[in-house]
């Protein structure tokens, strides 16, 4: 596969997973549901503070991630998506900047238990969240790979370098390829 075409599936897959209601756009609202999702994953009552905290922190993500890029409606397209996608991540400084902020809100929502780093029972819930048709082993490999120091625990560091390493890898044996699962392709 030519490392572009690489590129492109996997940002298109990132995008698949984040439109949690599958209508084809990305939105503010997939944004909640992913936060009620990770809250049901880690037993958080409906409405209770702790469930509401993950959706205020979902709900950054996507006004620091994606709003900017939305249509007036508020409504990014997987099109828009993979461009502003591209954009970001060609850019050194802009990447650098943007992710951190990024991060941030995702150890708000993925570091539960407020230590700086992601367990692997709150990387299942985060995943989840997103994501709920992945299969849990699935998962738990993703964990592994991420967790690039094997201590068992993901840092900010090691997330972002697997989030930089999803968007802008063409090496097919990249662990950040994991990022959201298994790769769009066989690797």
């Amino acid at each position: 596969m030519v490392a572009q075409d690489f590129l492109t599936a996997k940002m298109g897959h990132a995008f698949d997973l984040l439109d949690t209601d599958g209508d084809g756009v990305l939105t503010e609202a997939d944004h909640v549901l992913m936060g009620r999702r990770a809250a049901k994953e880690l037993n958080h009552a409906p409405q209770s503070p702790q469930e509401e905290a993950l959706v205020d922190a979902y709900r950054r993500a996507w006004q620091q991630a994606h709003q900017q890029n939305a249509d007036s409606e508020g409504k990014l397209t997987r099109s828009v998506y993979v461009g502003s996608v591209r954009d970001l991540f060609g850019d050194a400084a802009l990447t650098d900047q943007v992710c951190d902020r990024i991060l941030d809100s995702v150890m708000d929502v993925a570091d539960v238990d407020g230590k700086g780093e992601i367990t692997p029972d709150a990387y299942r819930a985060f995943v989840l969240g997103q994501s709920p048709s992945l299969a849990r082993d699935d998962v738990a490999e993703s964990f592994k790979r991420i967790d690039r120091n094997g201590n068992g625990v993901i840092s900010k560091s090691e997330l972002k370098q697997a989030v930089v390493e999803y968007f802008t890898s063409s090496e097919p044996q990249a662990p950040g390829n994991w990022l959201f699962g298994p790769p769009p392709v066989t690797v």
